[in-house]
């Protein structure tokens, strides 16, 4: 019996890995502005070190949570968004973003991320003149 709580042990440890969850549309809500997550194209999810996974209907929303946890991004094992045009997770910092205007995101944040090797006009909507590319430290600083 005692050779087995460390192999019980070690399968504890592994199988509590700190990963992702899909986001369930419709069904699951933001943890800021507890609204349902209905569009892909601007949802975020962020993974603690223990596993806990807390899912966002808009990039704002989820600068504004880390910010009013407290918490650094040393504290999450994944931050994650969206990217606009294929609708799949992406690491913030293998993103850029762009905030315009004619972004309608659901909380108004008016920005939406895409890939590092993307530029805007890949995207499907009309973008402005005035429109501001940002990496995700700079977006951070605006929310």
């Amino acid at each position: 019996m005692k050779s087995l709580i460390p192999v019980l042990l070690i399968y504890c440890l592994i199988s509590c890995k700190a990963e992702p969850q899909p986001i369930n549309y419709g069904k699951d809500y933001c943890q800021f502005c507890k609204m349902t997550i209905m569009e892909p194209e601007f949802a975020g999810e962020l993974v603690t070190q223990k596993s806990k996974v807390f899912k966002f209907d808009d990039i704002s929303c989820l600068i504004k949570y880390i910010k009013m946890d407290n918490n650094s991004e040393a504290d999450y094992s994944h931050i994650l968004i969206n990217e606009f045009t294929s609708k799949t997770f992406i690491p913030v910092k293998e993103a850029h973003f762009i905030k315009d205007e004619n972004i309608k995101s659901p909380m108004g944040g008016q920005t939406a991320a895409i890939q590092v090797n993307n530029s805007r006009e890949t995207m499907p909507i009309q973008i402005g003149n005035e429109a501001k590319e940002l990496n995700w430290n700079e977006l951070k600083n605006l929310f």
